[in-house]
């Protein structure tokens, strides 16, 4: 009997084949975005802490961290920075 990857697996699997082939940019950490709306407090660019399935962020101004679905974060970033 054969043995089924995960779901999660699969999905691992697909975002890296996509990344590789250039269709979607998962960034680094440490590197800085900027996203198309501003955080509550007025700041656009955010630091990029974690990466996975979920995509970390820490907001450059006040400090707050957020957790974006891959998907969200691709529809989100506007600007790609720098690497700090």
């Amino acid at each position: 009997m054969a043995i089924r990857p995960s779901a999660h697996t699969l999905f691992a699997h697909t975002v890296w084949r996509l990344e590789a082939m250039g269709l979607i940019t998962a960034g680094q950490v440490g590197q800085v975005v900027v996203l198309k709306e501003p955080h509550p407090c007025g700041g656009r660019t955010w630091t990029i802490y974690k990466l996975g399935l979920d995509v970390g962020l820490q907001c450059r101004q006040c400090g707050h961290r957020i957790k974006l679905k891959r998907r969200q974060y691709e529809r989100a970033v506007k600007a790609v920075m720098s690497n700090e």
